[in-house]
């Protein structure tokens, strides 16, 4: 997801996260003294090779990035955190709110130069939630749609099954909402995944598998959300370079192969932040990240044994040492940068390794020469993660801190695919994991903790819990889904299916030859869409 991963009618409760989030510039951030002209490429790196720019079938963080570039969406997350309009440029709620008509702007057209109509998008979404289409996540943002009318070229309606007080923010997503080129479709067909074609900004150039994706500018281009600057991009090329390791990146940056990075290693934050041949934006990001307990595990199925687990987590500990300070300990089930996160979670569980020894000793297990056991049987547990910093390094610390309470781990470190295909058939028995969600939390709450969810690794189903978020997620009034949002959360720390660990701090950073790159404070993401070589 945008990663993942961007309506509400609570646009107050989206301005409220705009307050934790910080922007640091370089000194070139403002206008140059010669206006933007075309031209200039600009690299961004990528840690996992696409496998599919599909929209529907995506499953990577990496492939939303790129293709967030090919295409557009209905709506658009401001940087303020205001729900703005892009490929339509009004809707209006039925009053029971279970119908919402978009009116789509005039002169869109696909890459190919086909006009784009609501019948085209009409024809996206009910693709991307055919089940022949198998869409790992879309099934799942229009889950609330029951069916969809377009009775004319520019008339766009949804019939709802419910209220949804979300869903605009939820169709703010360029990458995997974006609507599809039905020429392009019908021409490479199984092929199309290689072959996309949308309204975006950039159409793809060149795609070689294993090393990059080159975007070209899309000379059309001029529907544009508010916020970016009239017309095609500035840039002829927008190039994404696949480079897994952060240290690989790190020395490609400084090399001036790359022109921006995403994530910074924290230890050369302060480097960035201080030099002025850099532009250097900090802020809390998206990504949280979290031990994963199987719960088909009958060892897990004890709240008490969970319990054990949070309590044996030295968040403080985590943060200094996996991202050098730059961090946020979190205990709630996505990021502070979120809508509707509830400080009330925060320091649930605090560091208590004996509080821990003692749950477990409460659980049936007991202690010889400080190994735990079960039945005169040591517990040793498969911890598996990703091959990469920092999940690498989470691992190690996590393991750590079990063992401070007994608990032994062996830890298994896969690429991303794999350990994803490990988690989805349930081989392990807990997992440093992470994900990234700037947009509606409670769809993310859906998507990885509800039993139906395509995220749900652990096997979590608590119906108290679940009911509470089908019932924010049919609410539109921004008080009740405040409120409501918070007795979710307080539900999550009551039950604790994971431990979570920490909100990553991101620090993004731009080489000073380019101006016009934006912050979105509501999303934390790195907008490049305006950038224009520094004259």
């Amino acid at each position: 997801m945008r990663e993942p991963a961007r309506a509400r009618d609570g646009r107050v409760a989206l301005a409220l996260a705009v307050a934790i989030v910080t922007a640091l510039a370089g000194p070139h951030l403002t206008a140059a003294a010669v206006g933007p002209s075309a031209g200039g490429t600009f690299v961004l790196p990528v840690q996992q090779d696409p496998k599919t720019l599909d929209a529907p079938r995506m499953t990577l963080a990496d492939e939303d990035e790129i293709s967030g570039y090919i295409g557009a969406a209905l709506t658009a997350i401001a940087p303020d955190g205001r729900i703005v309009p892009w490929l339509a440029d009004r809707w209006t709620w039925a009053p029971n709110g279970k119908t919402l008509t978009f009116h789509i702007k005039p002169g869109v057209t696909f890459h190919s130069g086909r006009p784009m109509t609501a019948q085209d998008v009409k024809a996206t979404f009910e693709r991307d939630i055919d089940p022949a289409t198998a869409s790992p996540y879309d099934r799942d943002f229009l889950a609330s749609v029951a069916s969809i009318d377009a009775p004319d070229a520019s008339t766009l309606v949804l019939h709802l099954r419910a209220p949804d007080g979300g869903l605009l923010e939820t169709l703010a997503s360029p990458g995997y909402l974006q609507p599809t080129d039905p020429s392009a479709l019908s021409k490479w067909g199984a092929q199309y995944a290689q072959h996309p074609s949308s309204v975006g900004p950039f159409m793809l150039k060149e795609w070689l598998p294993g090393q990059s994706v080159t975007l070209a500018r899309n000379p059309a281009y001029r529907w544009g959300p508010p916020f970016d600057h009239p017309g095609p991009p500035y840039l002829d090329q927008l190039v994404f370079r696949v480079i897994p390791q952060p240290t690989s990146q790190m020395a490609a940056f400084e090399s001036g192969a790359l022109s921006g990075l995403l994530n910074v290693p924290p230890e050369h934050w302060d480097e960035f932040a201080k030099n002025p041949k850099y532009h250097f934006f900090q802020t809390v990001g998206p990504r949280v990240y979290y031990v994963e307990m199987n719960l088909h595990n009958p060892m897990f199925q004890d709240l008490r044994v969970r319990q054990a687990v949070n309590y044996a987590m030295d968040r403080g500990a985590i943060v200094a040492s996996a991202f050098n300070g730059h961090g946020v300990p979190n205990w709630a089930p996505f990021s502070p940068l979120l809508a509707g996160y509830w400080k009330g979670t925060e320091n649930a569980y605090r560091y208590d390794p004996q509080r821990a020894r003692q749950l477990l000793a409460e659980a049936g297990f007991s202690y010889q020469g400080g190994t735990l056991q079960k039945a005169g049987r040591p517990v040793t547990l498969r911890l598996i993660t990703r091959s990469y910093e920092p999940f690498t390094d989470l691992a190690q610390l996590v393991q750590a801190q079990l063992q401070q309470v007994g608990i032994a781990t062996t830890i298994t470190a896969y690429e991303v695919s794999t350990s994803l295909a490990r988690l989805r058939a349930g081989d392990y028995d807990v997992s440093v994991s992470s994900y990234a969600w700037d947009a509606d939390p409670g769809l993310v709450l859906r998507l990885v903790l509800e039993p139906s969810g395509s995220l749900d690794y652990s096997g979590y189903n608590n119906p108290g819990f679940n009911d509470l978020v089908h019932l924010y997620q049919t609410t539109v009034s921004p008080t009740v889904r405040g409120q409501l949002m918070q007795r979710i959360q307080a539900e999550f720390v009551k039950d604790v299916p994971w431990a979570m660990l920490a909100a990553e701090m991101n620090g993004r950073v731009v080489q000073g030859g380019f101006d016009g790159v934006m912050l979105n404070h509501a999303t934390g993401e790195l907008l490049v869409e305006n950038a224009y070589v520094h004259k």
